[in-house]
């Protein structure tokens, strides 16, 4: 008997006087000749109902890339028509010993309640998976009760559809993420298939999804391994994080009454002969009917250093000690990116103002940056009360404003500010004018300025008697 090199995982009814009756999950083993090495069985029992009922689906397999585990998904229902519980996805990580022998190390049940918390709401199991030697990602398919979780279904005539996407530690099963997808238009009943692929990559985890609609066709989401994390757009793809719980949107940890997992060594294999792949007369140039949608943007979160939330006239001197998180197209945070102060992307920064570097703040509007700023060094001066007549006539300074000129005293075309930050202009109306005080003791004073509308900048200059 040979190590085995591949493994396939599907479903069989089982008919043994050795184990219960009814629909068991499989799992094949293969050396790389396809020669049939050994097999195993698996079901579980949840909720009291008869074995004969219970429908184990094996659906998806996947192995590390260092050989030492397998993970395992498909879905746990009930055949019967009216069914007492709802269908669950169920994920299982089982060790492989260098023999190709398999055990369990754990095994999750899961209700996803993407669509309801009834037992004929039809939610979905596990149909693709993927793993590195640290984590497991698994990924559901539309799926309804009619439709059950026994086959890949066509297009779906439907405004949306739901998906989740969830990470899982190999070493525990602990649950990282999971993230909850709806894909589709709420605007008109259009086909929609999701998700149709799972592939892990160096740089990204990619699922694959179907959604034929104005703004996309074949297309895909980007999403962050560490956290689950990818940038929607309204009518084709929204993310929402799934928490435990036991309303619609939460998934919750179901405790199996057993779980049985029994090797086989007989061989229910067939050798298929005289078949040649037969040859296509589809055109081999490239289709034009559908492509990756360009307006789609895919970019994972990015990290930005940050002084903590300031105010206008303190953003400029803040400290930068915090490390936030935005969305952008490019490496840079711009006008419009989602800014967050967490790497799941679940808490959208406060409003207000934040210094990202020596010379540039951002202002925070309802989780999105609203502008990008220049700090600008201004000076300090004294002055009195406006007036819209003689401000030489001022009898002493009662503020300190502060202007953008290089002089010690405000000139013409200088910017003036009441506070020291650009935000808060001086408001000249129909005309005001100021008086300049020296610093020191007091004194009568050395100048005035004159500023007309709200932009602050100095119309007039001139000096005291």
């Amino acid at each position: 008997m040979s190590i085995p090199a591949i493994y396939t995982t599907g479903t069989y009814y089982n008919y043994s006087a050795t184990l219960n009756g009814g629909w068991w999950g499989n799992i094949q083993c293969w050396d790389e000749d396809l020669d049939w090495q050994r097999g195993y069985s698996f079901q579980y029992d949840i909720s009291n109902m008869v074995s004969a009922q219970e429908v184990t689906i094996g659906q998806c397999i996947s192995s590390s890339p260092d050989g030492s585990f397998l993970a395992s998904g498909g879905t746990m229902r009930s055949q019967i028509t009216t069914p007492a519980d709802p269908s669950t996805a169920y994920m299982t990580c089982l060790n492989r010993f260098s023999s190709g022998v398999l055990s369990v190390k754990w095994s999750k049940v899961i209700n996803l309640y993407v669509y309801g918390t009834a037992a004929t709401d039809g939610n979905p199991g596990f149909n693709h998976v993927e793993m590195d030697n640290e984590f497991i990602y698994a990924a559901t398919q539309y799926s309804g009760y009619s439709d059950g979780n026994f086959k890949n279904p066509n297009f779906i005539w439907k405004n949306q559809v739901k998906a989740v996407i969830a990470c899982f530690r190999i070493s525990d099963g602990n649950i990282m993420w999971i993230k909850k997808f709806t894909i589709g238009s709420t605007a008109t009943s259009t086909p929609v298939k999701a998700i149709t692929g799972l592939t892990l990559r160096p740089d990204a985890l990619y699922a694959g999804f179907a959604y034929q609609g104005n703004n996309a066709g074949y297309d895909y989401l980007k999403i962050n391994p560490t956290n689950g994390f990818v940038t929607t757009q309204t009518d084709i793809v929204i993310s929402n994080n799934m928490t435990s719980g036991s309303s619609t949107g939460n998934y919750s940890i179901v405790t199996p009454n057993s779980f049985t997992f029994s090797g086989s060594l007989t061989d229910l294999s067939e050798t298929v002969t005289g078949t040649t792949l037969e040859a296509t007369d589809l055109s081999q140039t490239v289709s034009d009917q559908w492509g990756i949608n360009p307006s789609s943007d895919k970019y994972v979160l990015q990290s930005f250093d940050s002084s903590s939330v300031s105010t206008s006239s303190n953003v400029c001197s803040a400290t930068i000690n915090q490390k936030y998180y935005f969305v952008s197209a490019t490496s840079s945070i711009t006008v419009g990116s989602d800014v967050y102060s967490d790497s799941l992307a679940t808490s959208g920064l406060t409003n207000g103002y934040y210094r990202i570097s020596s010379t540039q703040y951002i202002i925070v509007t309802s989780g999105s940056v609203s502008s990008i700023n220049t700090c600008v060094t201004l000076t300090s001066f004294l002055a009195g009360a406006g007036t819209s007549g003689d401000a030489c006539n001022t009898l002493g300074s009662s503020f300190t404003y502060y202007h953008t000129g290089t002089g010690t005293y405000p000139a013409v075309n200088d910017i003036v500010y009441s506070t020291n930050s650009t935000s808060n202009p001086l408001n000249g109306g129909s005309g005001t004018n100021w008086a300049v005080f020296a610093a020191g003791p007091p004194g009568p004073p050395i100048s005035y300025f004159r500023i007309f509308g709200s932009s602050g900048q100095v119309a007039v200059i001139g000096n005291c008697p």
